[in-house]
């Protein structure tokens, strides 16, 4: 009885290539996205964040925002995009279609100029983007809202 190997680089008792499990091909692919996600961001490119994102479910839970509509997310960012002048990638962890990324986002503002932040992505099973938590100190950015939580 011959036993496949799970390693691709490794060939099973026959010297056929076997194929990696699927986890693995998820890891790839929400590499992928998640970092096609951060290019497109840094960017400040409304269509390539876009394409990163699911055609079905959103949902966004931030430190002052909450979306479940990605249009409405992307116009969200595409604002955040003009104090932003550059994202400093820390890290970036990913196990299956689950992604977490610690970052710093630099901005042109005297008191943002560099912010600290975590985000945990999901995607869904066609690869795109379906969840997005993000992880910041959101007392620099409560002095852009007023009392009702509108933007100034």
């Amino acid at each position: 009885m011959h036993t496949l190997s799970r390693n691709p680089e490794k060939p099973d008792g026959h010297g056929a290539r076997v194929a990696p499990p699927p986890a693995t091909l998820d890891t790839a692919r929400t590499r992928r996205t998640v970092t096609a996600f951060l290019d497109a961001l840094e960017r400040g490119d409304s269509d390539g964040l876009r394409a990163t994102l699911t055609h079905g479910r959103f949902d966004f839970v931030g430190a002052l925002d909450r979306f479940d509509d990605v249009d409405a997310f992307v116009a969200d960012i595409e604002h955040f995009s003009l104090i932003l002048t550059g994202v400093e990638r820390r890290r970036l962890l990913v196990d299956g279609n689950e992604a977490c990324v610690v970052l710093t986002y630099l901005t042109c503002l005297d008191n943002l100029a560099r912010t600290r932040a975590a985000a945990w992505l999901t995607a869904d099973a066609t690869g795109l983007i379906c969840r997005i938590e993000s992880f910041l100190d959101p007392r620099a950015y409560a002095g852009m809202f007023e009392d009702d939580g509108r933007r100034r």
